[in-house]
């Protein structure tokens, strides 16, 4: 059986905003548009549509369907467009955003017999759908690491209404929903919440047909000439015929063949490719490796307090066995910080979750799927001179244990040595071993 999509609230109780809306949303096919419509949204919520893991890049978009602030042109708009960039590897979140109350089943009909009070009816809504559009663009990045997304790879795209949010959201962002690329299609930019370009737009790609029946051809020229005169990164598309609303239909025009453009767009942004890791990167298996070294050496460190009480205690004094895990524990901490030398990032790690260790170390980032940092000559070197001091330590070590085998015995102490030198050469090994890869 086909499993249930995941479907994401992204408010706890109402929405804010509208806390006293009472109309259930609904769906049916629109025969005015000819398509699947979604209508009276009051919950606002994201659905997702994620790539085959073999596929999967990164990048992720929120998908905004429009239809005037009274529906949502749910599948064309929507899920259609998000299957398609699935295929290509970019996770896909369909928003359903709030809209103006339908007193019908047509909401079509509605909207195109409204003439001028369609703006009006729009003009208070539109803020609640911008933060439904900011909220969506929060909690992808938020949860980026749960869906295998690089947070500085998500985007959203708009149809109509839903570029007017798309757009509203570029102008209005915090560096939480910062979106990192942005895709009005035949936008309605008056309607548009905005003032002056930000310092730090994101790169813009707008699309529309010259012969747009509602006459918003223009608005998305003009929105294309904002960004360029504000320096930023643009690209505007504008086919002949099409109409508005065309989405992912098939009209046997150009139009058709909208959303390959988009994808080459995005390819030549760098967002439809796996991003390629640095030269001498740590990888997932070499993450996963060390992470089970660092949880031994942490375990190891959790010996009791009164464990470090005996490493300068006289050499034939008779110890106990915590004293003895005491002497080894010495070097535990050396280790620990080449392990944390490793695996630290100049940044936060793209992708990430926190090891839990002892009050006295740091929290750890290991990356799932890898983190960014190079490994810097500097800590080959440290290993190296770790190397030559427990190789001085083992022929010391193996001397003695020739003459401890002549003689018979060894004290307490040279056992506690022997037991140091071959944690920390197992260690060593293991370190070693992870970074030749």
């Amino acid at each position: 059986m086909p499993t249930a999509p995941t479907i994401i609230r992204l408010y706890d109780g109402a929405a804010p905003g509208s806390e006293r809306w009472r109309q259930q949303e609904q769906e049916n096919f629109s025969q005015p548009w000819q398509t699947q419509v979604v209508f009276n949204v009051t919950d606002p919520t994201l659905t997702l549509v994620a790539p085959d893991p073999a596929v999967a890049n990164g990048t992720a978009i929120v998908i905004c369907p429009g239809g005037g602030f009274h529906a949502l042109s749910i599948n064309s708009e929507g899920f259609d467009v998000a299957r398609w960039l699935a295929a290509r590897g970019v996770t896909c979140f369909v928003l359903k955003y709030r809209l103006v109350e339908c007193k019908t089943d047509d909401p079509a009909t509605e909207a195109s017999t409204k003439g001028p009070q369609l703006g009006v009816d729009a003009a208070p809504i539109i803020p609640l759908a911008m933060a439904d559009g900011l909220a969506a663009m929060r909690y992808v990045r938020t949860h980026a690491a749960d869906y295998g997304i690089d947070p500085n790879r998500i985007g959203i795209i708009g149809f109509s209404a839903g570029g007017t949010v798309a757009a509203s959201v570029a102008y209005n962002y915090t560096a939480a929903s910062r979106p990192d690329f942005v895709a009005p299609i035949y936008l309605q930019y008056e309607w548009t919440i905005k003032d002056r370009v930000p310092a730090d737009a994101p790169p813009l790609f707008v699309l529309a047909a010259t012969d747009d029946q509602i006459g918003l051809a223009p608005h998305s020229v003009e929105m294309y000439k904002d960004w360029v005169a504000a320096g930023k990164s643009a690209e505007l598309h504008l086919y002949a015929t099409g109409g508005h609303g065309f989405g992912m239909r098939t009209q046997n025009l150009p139009t058709d063949r909208w959303i390959e453009l988009f994808g080459d767009w995005l390819g030549g942004q760098g967002l439809m490719g796996k991003p390629t890791p640095p030269a001498n990167a740590i990888g997932a298996e070499q993450a996963r490796r060390l992470e089970a070294v660092y949880a031994q050496l942490v375990q190891l460190l959790a010996a009791p307090a009164g464990a470090q009480s005996a490493v300068d205690a006289p050499a034939d004094t008779e110890w106990s066995a915590t004293e003895v895990l005491g002497h080894m524990v010495e070097m535990i901490p050396y280790w620990l910080d080449v392990c944390q030398t490793i695996l630290k990032a100049d940044s936060p790690p793209t992708f990430g979750r926190s090891l839990e260790a002892p009050e006295r170390l740091a929290g750890v980032e290991l990356g799932a799927n890898g983190s960014s940092q190079t490994l810097l000559p500097l800590l080959h070197h440290e290993i190296e001179q770790a190397a030559a001091t427990i190789s001085n330590l083992s022929d010391t070590a193996r001397a003695k244990t020739g003459l401890h085998a002549t003689r018979g015995t060894m004290t307490v102490a040279e056992i506690v040595e022997m037991l140091i030198v071959t944690h920390a050469e197992s260690h060593l090994a293991q370190i070693q071993t992870i970074l030749a890869g």
